[in-house]
């Protein structure tokens, strides 16, 4: 039998032949628009994952996370985004061993902030690229994409500081996660992309070198890296897809790779079956917009995951031709991949493979 046949459950089990796909289609996206494509590591948190994407051309990765920088630098990858802000003082002394070992970037979005990165890397002698974060609509970090003065204003600021190489700009429009349909999702993709260039070309008109522009996510990729003068796109979830990105109409369930294999444990009336995946398993999201999809979409299944405890998860709304015996194992694709693959320490391939999730747990 093979390795997925032989698995506990609840497990996470990947479709290698949809994962290599996923990966060759997003490549495909920058290849056709000239662009560079850096893989959001977060989804996985796996280093053999992230050096297959690189492998297939991907000039490197993003993590969100100091720590996951550090897992990462420290399994061989040599080209590390920190799409995010470093700000306390302990992690910002983490950064220097990561520069000795990586070509290392991060964001920035604060004078206060840009001084004490500048105090630290002239401490130690030496130097970091940073991108200036641009907030695009979704609210969250980054300079406002309204306030060109201000972003020229802290640009000039950073090309003044020591130990600080200013590289470009860089955005995420996360706002898309609140659209309904690919045609919204377009929009937004297109807006982050033309705005982006807008304001490098600000940028380099004032004398400032400019040479990245990164934008994107899973939704917009495709659409905000078609826009000429972006350098980089930065998509994560591509890997794997969820059913959030089937709402989206950004990928289509042959499109998904992950899922959770689950096993049913009781089957207390016709209209309720009960699997050992909860939240604790599953993640605890939803779909937005879409109330009663339940918390992931069982494969070859009708019915839905109505509710969750930590263990349990509780199945109804099944048709008539469903059943479910006990003992029988399901496949479930998750709602939200990311969420999903940080419950686990592995993931087991249909190829045989075993990935181990290594930058698990890593927040900090």
């Amino acid at each position: 039998m093979s390795r997925i046949e032989n698995v506990d459950t609840p497990s996470l089990i990947i479709d290698s032949d949809v994962l290599k796909r996923n990966i060759d289609n997003m490549m495909g996206v920058a290849k056709r628009s000239g662009i560079d494509l850096r893989p959001h590591v977060k989804t996985h948190k796996c280093p053999e994952l992230a050096k297959m994407q690189v492998r297939k051309g991907a000039v490197g990765i993003a993590v969100a996370k100091v720590s996951e920088a550090e897992v990462m630098a420290g399994e061989g990858l040599k080209n590390i985004q920190i799409a995010n802000e470093v700000v306390a003082p302990g992690k910002m002394a983490r950064l220097v061993p990561l520069v000795d070992k990586c070509d290392l970037t991060i964001a920035v979005d604060n004078r206060e902030n840009v001084n004490d990165i500048s105090k630290t890397m002239k401490e130690n002698g030496t130097s970091i690229s940073v991108l200036v974060d641009i907030d695009v609509g979704l609210h969250r970090c980054g300079l406002s994409h309204e306030n060109t003065k201000g972003i020229m204003r802290f640009v000039k600021f950073l090309s003044s500081k020591p130990g600080i190489v200013f590289k470009g700009i860089m955005t995420h429009a996360g706002q898309v996660y609140r659209c309904r349909n690919i045609r919204e999702v377009e929009k937004v993709g297109l807006f982050e992309g033309r705005r982006m260039v807008e304001l490098a070309s600000v940028i380099k008109k004032a004398g400032f070198g400019c040479e990245t522009v990164s934008v994107g996510s899973t939704p917009t990729a495709m659409f905000a890296g078609s826009v000429p003068g972006v350098t980089e796109i930065r998509p994560g979830n591509y890997i794997f897809n969820d059913m959030i990105q089937v709402s989206k109409g950004v990928a289509k369930v042959t499109d998904c790779a992950l899922r959770v294999l689950s096993t049913v444990i009781s089957t207390p009336s016709r209209n309720r079956v009960v699997i050992d995946a909860g939240s604790k398993g599953l993640g605890p999201e939803r779909i937005p917009h879409q109330k009663g999809k339940g918390y992931g979409h069982i494969v070859n299944k009708r019915a839905t995951i109505k509710r969750l405890s930590e263990e349990h998860g509780i199945i109804g709304n099944m048709k008539k031709v469903t059943t479910f015996g006990l003992g029988e194992r399901i496949q479930i694709i998750p709602n939200h991949a990311c969420y999903t693959v940080n419950l686990y320490d592995k993931m087991f391939s249909t190829d045989s493979r075993v990935f181990a999730i290594m930058a698990r747990g890593c927040s900090q």
